[in-house]
């Protein structure tokens, strides 16, 4: 008991004294860094940020881990990987290193960096990924053993995935743009998810869906749902029921036509509150995550913002 103490004490102690923070950009033949990447872990909220212009590293080569049998990362926040909770990569970076996340205990990613890119495995074992408008290329297992992830989302800037990029992730629903030219090999190999994965595809001509996913990946496709998108609000129509963004379409809560749809969509581009099934949203994302308005009493002035005007008065509504 004693020999498990004092081990247990050493691997504390040097956990402690580890770096947290540091360089994370690509380096010459010179051994310089040839971007401003950096990163740094708060133990306290047991977050890692990376920043900085530029690009971070191609790629934090794995070790195989004995205990998990599968490889983690060797990044320079590799001695935290077991404990980070998560991750928010952030600043002016162009791309995610090879295997940035790979390891970690299904960590939180939040990207507010316009990534054009993301490597092998850079975001696997990742969740509740939101991907950045800016996003043209996911490579080969970018996006592989993405776990606690329900659907994604992948933006219209999005042209090209590579082999194996969405490989057992335990999405259910897939979302793919207008731009995706290409999608490599067993792209959608899951063991989650075989039985019930649904592609939803921006039909833009016909059979460009089926022929997009190709022979190579239908075996691993339960279903194929194509949909367009109206340009000017964005409002999906899948089968003839209309969606007011992407999330609501994966959350499968649907307007009752066309018009209220377009409705919800221009007033929450606007910054407007709006009404849907008898409740006050004050932005999309609120209603994808079912955070209504409470009644309350409201100033003139905030009023003003929601309310159509009648004379001299204004009927109160929600915000």
């Amino acid at each position: 008991m004693k020999k498990i103490v004092f081990i247990l004490g050493l691997l504390l102690s040097f956990n402690a004294n580890a770096q947290t923070s540091g360089n994370c950009g690509p380096i010459d033949e010179n051994g310089s860094y040839t971007s401003s990447c950096t990163w740094s872990y708060d133990k306290t909220t047991k977050t890692l940020n990376i920043t900085g212009d530029g690009y971070m590293a191609e790629s934090f080569h794995g070790y195989l881990d004995s205990d998990q049998g599968r490889y983690r990362a060797r990044a320079p926040w590799a001695d935290f990987d077991r404990e980070i909770q998560n991750v928010d990569i952030g600043g002016n970076l162009k791309n995610i290193g090879a295997y940035a996340v790979y390891g970690m205990s299904a960590p939180n990613v939040t990207i507010s960096a316009p990534i054009e890119y993301i490597n092998d495995q850079s975001l696997a074992d990742a969740r509740n990924i939101e991907l950045p408008e800016t996003l043209q290329t996911v490579n080969a297992w970018g996006l592989a053993w993405t776990s606690s992830t329900n659907a994604i989302i992948l933006p219209e800037s999005v042209e090209t995935i590579g082999d194996s990029a969405f490989y057992w992730t335990s999405a259910t629903k897939i979302i793919l743009g207008s731009n995706i030219t290409s999608i490599g090999e067993n792209s959608f190999v899951s063991g989650y998810n075989e039985d019930h994965l649904v592609i939803y595809c921006e039909d833009t001509s016909q059979d460009r869906c089926s022929n997009l996913i190709g022979e190579h990946n239908s075996d691993y496709v339960s279903k194929i749902k194509p949909f367009t998108k109206d340009k000017n609000t964005g409002v999906y129509e899948v089968d003839g029921t209309y969606y007011a963004n992407a999330e609501l379409l994966v959350k499968e809560q649907a307007c009752t036509d066309k018009a209220q749809c377009d409705e919800i969509a221009l007033k929450a581009k606007n910054g407007l509150a709006f009404e849907f099934n008898g409740k006050f949203y004050a932005s999309l994302d609120d209603l994808a995550q079912g955070k209504y308005i409470p009644k309350r009493i409201y100033t003139v002035k905030e009023a003003e913002k929601v309310s159509k005007k009648t004379g001299n008065t204004f009927k109160l509504r929600y915000k």
